[in-house]
């Protein structure tokens, strides 16, 4: 991410709590994020400043202590981290593990967006009023309302599946990411149903080890797996090699 000089205006007028500084090549934003918006459900989009009177939908006015690092000038998506304790709390009193609050176990930052959203070119500006504000936005949301205002991807590679399909209803086709990030994570279960000979039918267990039927469980999986099959079965050997290798290297 590359900062500019109206970058730093942007931000000094918009969060003018946050405090900016520079460690090495390392960026560091750092403070109280202060925001007021609202999920405008039949839209599907979130407004910063919202009018009451728009739409009958929750207005969320809230702060958070919050830490976003990043490369100046990399292609690499921010880090960031909530500093002030708020989430670990509301993860305890809610009974929920820190990662069902979308808090990264091994080192306590932050998933904002699911790995087929992110954007390695996005601005400080699209960022912040962006994933960013929509992330904390929920988080408030949750803590008042016991819900997530838009539901939530499962944990894992699960939720990948379930990312791809909701980028496919969006009319995006990504599935050489999709395969790209399975094959990384080295997800054999997923990639073997995926190449499956059979096809995947609903009535079949689910992969999550529930007990549950697949189409009365994780259904979007279910829809995704079966339009990545769809896209591989012509030639699984041309199309996904290392997949196809790794696949018949764990068969032996």
């Amino acid at each position: 991410m590359i900062i500019t000089d109206d970058d730093h205006a942007w931000l000094a007028q918009n969060y003018s709590s946050l405090k900016y500084s520079i460690d090495g090549e390392l960026v560091i934003i750092e403070g109280q994020f202060d925001f007021i918006a609202a999920y405008y459900e039949q839209q599907k989009r979130y407004v910063i400043n919202p009018n009451s009177q728009h739409e009958a939908s929750p207005i969320i006015q809230d702060s958070y202590q919050i830490r976003v690092t990043f490369p100046s000038g990399k292609p690499e998506y921010p880090r960031v981290w909530e500093i002030g304790g708020r989430l670990q709390a509301v993860a305890k009193k809610s009974g929920k593990k820190p990662e069902d609050l979308h808090i990264i176990p091994a080192d306590d930052s932050l998933c904002l967006v699911g790995l087929l959203d992110i954007q390695f070119d996005i601005t400080l500006q699209e960022y912040f009023d962006g994933p960013l504000l929509q992330f904390f936005h929920d988080q408030s949301y949750f803590e008042r309302y016991g819900k997530w205002v838009r539901g939530e991807y499962s944990h894992g590679m699960l939720g990948v599946i379930e990312n791809y399909c909701d980028k496919l209803q969006e009319g995006v086709q990504l599935a050489d990411w999709c395969l790209k990030i399975l094959l990384d994570s080295k997800a054999v279960k997923l990639l073997k149903l995926i190449f499956k000979k059979n096809g995947l039918a609903g009535h079949h267990l689910c992969i999550c080890d529930a007990g549950k039927k697949f189409r009365h469980c994780h259904t979007k999986v279910l829809q995704g797996l079966r339009h990545l099959q769809n896209y591989v079965k012509d030639d699984p050997k041309i199309r996904c090699k290392d997949i196809y290798e790794i696949l018949v290297k764990h068969h032996e």
